[in-house]
């Protein structure tokens, strides 16, 4: 962990700092951290309210089997959506 913080951007890049503002993952550095830094609240008060305010997403990656099933399952979904279309339509002609 970056021990050195002196611009908001500086919280900003430390990920246990975005999930403790979050409440995701408890941690009482960020809290003593403060305590011993009062000259720095107003950066860290920043990033806070910035972190807040982003919608932060969490990225998953696939790996190549999941990938690969899914696409196969699009593909299988496409050919019965293609399938009821074309049913529909020799439907009328029976008529």
């Amino acid at each position: 962990m970056q021990h050195k913080f002196e611009k908001t951007e500086d919280f900003l890049k430390e990920p246990s700092f975005v999930e403790w503002v979050k409440k995701t993952q408890p941690s009482a550095f960020w809290e003593n951290w403060l305590a011993l830094n009062p000259e720095k609240e107003q950066e860290f008060e920043n990033a806070r309210k910035i972190v807040l305010t982003i919608n932060y997403q969490k990225r998953y990656e696939l790996s190549e089997n999941d990938t690969e099933d899914m696409l196969h399952s699009i593909q299988q979904f496409e050919m019965v959506q293609a399938q009821k279309r074309t049913s529909k339509k020799n439907c009328c002609f029976l008529l």
